[in-house]
C-alpha cells in the first residue's frame, strides 16, 4: 500500500513535480529544434499544462528520461539518444555508436581511444560504454544512465567555474524506455592520473594539490561522488576532475563520502595514513567545515583503504 500511494503521489501533476515529462513542442524556431531538460526547468501551471523554460507544451504522458528529437536510430521496440556539444559533428557520433555495436561485451563498463573528427581537431577520444547490469531493475533502468549523468556532471561542473577535460557527446539506447546501454565521449588528455603521476614521482605536493582541488569543488557546492587518485588527471596547476558519473550537490553525507574516498585513496597510494592529517588541513584551506569529526572521519578512511586497496 505504501508503494502504491507513492507512486500515485509522484504520477500526479503538481506544481512541484520533478520528472520529466515527454511532451510536443509548440514553439521549435524559438527553442531550436531540440533540447535537453532537467526537472528544475520544469513545472505545472494552473490548467495543468507544463511550462518549460518560460513556454507552455502540451503533456502527453510520462517518460524516463526527456529526450525530444534527438534519437538517431530507431525501431518499433527501441531508440538510441545523442546529445553532442556544439561543433561535434553528428555523423562522427553515429559512427561511434556503430563501433559500439560491433564491439559486442559482456562487461557492464569498458573503453576505448579513436581518432578525433578533423572538425574538432587533432587528438584521441576515449569513448566510455555503460552497459545495464543484470541486478539492475525497472525502476533504475527508467532514471539516467551513468552516461548521462557524467555529461551532466561535466556541464555543472564547468559552468561553476572548475576545470574539467572537454566532454563531447553522450548516447543511450532505450528499449520501450528501459535503459539498454550508454556512451559517453571525451577528449583523451596526454597527462597521467595522480595516482600514476605519484608512483613515478612520489610528489607529495601533488596529492596537496588533489585534497586542495576537492576543496574547491566542495566550496562551489559541488561533490565529486568518487574523488579517487585514479579520478584526478596530474595536470598543473591544479588536477583535473575525471569520471563524474557519481556527482551530486554537496551535503553531510556527500561530503562525509567524499572525504572518505579521497583519503582512503591516499592511504591504499602511499600504504600509510601519516600525512592524512595535514592533507586534511590542506582541504580546509578554502574554509571548509568538516561533516563528522576528524578523528572518526580517519577511521573511515582506513577502513575504506583496506577493503578497496586501490588509489
Amino acid at each position: 500500500m505504501f508503494l502504491l500511494s507513492k507512486a500515485r503521489q509522484f504520477l500526479r501533476l503538481t506544481p512541484q513535480f520533478k520528472g520529466f515529462l515527454a511532451f510536443r513542442i509548440l514553439d521549435k524556431e524559438t527553442i531550436g529544434g531540440s533540447c535537453y531538460l532537467l526537472p528544475s526547468s520544469i513545472h505545472a501551471d494552473k490548467e495543468r499544462r507544463c511550462v518549460v523554460s518560460g513556454m507552455t507544451v502540451s503533456f502527453t504522458g510520462l517518460l524516463f528520461p526527456l529526450y525530444h528529437d534527438l534519437y538517431i536510430m530507431a525501431n518499433l521496440m527501441c531508440r538510441v539518444y545523442v546529445q553532442s556539444a556544439n561543433g561535434i559533428p553528428e555523423t562522427w557520433a553515429h559512427e561511434i555508436w556503430a563501433q559500439v555495436e560491433a564491439r559486442s561485451s559482456k562487461a557492464s563498463k569498458w573503453k576505448w581511444t579513436t581518432p578525433l573528427p578533423l572538425e574538432v581537431g587533432k587528438g584521441e577520444a576515449v569513448v566510455k560504454v555503460y552497459q545495464r547490469r543484470a541486478k539492475h531493475g525497472v525502476l533504475r533502468r527508467l532514471r539516467h544512465g551513468r552516461a548521462a549523468r557524467e555529461w551532466r556532471g561535466y556541464q555543472v561542473f564547468q559552468t561553476m567555474g572548475v576545470p574539467t577535460i572537454r566532454c563531447l557527446f553522450f548516447a543511450e539506447e532505450r528499449c520501450f524506455g528501459l535503459l539498454e546501454k550508454g556512451i559517453l565521449a571525451t577528449v583523451r588528455a596526454p597527462n597521467p592520473n595522480v595516482a600514476e603521476s605519484f608512483l613515478r614521482d612520489q610528489d607529495p605536493a601533488l596529492l596537496e594539490a588533489t585534497a586542495d582541488e576537492l576543496g574547491l569543488i566542495h566550496h562551489l557546492g559541488l561533490a565529486h561522488g568518487d574523488p579517487r587518485m585514479s579520478n584526478f588527471l596530474a595536470t598543473p596547476p591544479n588536477p583535473l576532475a575525471l569520471d563524474l558519473s557519481s556527482w551530486r550537490r554537496l551535503n553531510r553525507h556527500s561530503q562525509t563520502t567524499d572525504l572518505t574516498r579521497l583519503l582512503g585513496s591516499i592511504t591504499a597510494l602511499t600504504q600509510s595514513d601519516k600525512a592524512l592529517p595535514h592533507l586534511i588541513e590542506c582541504y580546509q584551506a578554502e574554509g571548509l567545515m568538516l561533516p563528522i569529526p576528524a578523528k572518526k572521519l580517519l577511521e573511515y578512511a582506513v577502513h575504506y583503504a583496506s577493503v578497496k586497496q586501490r588509489p
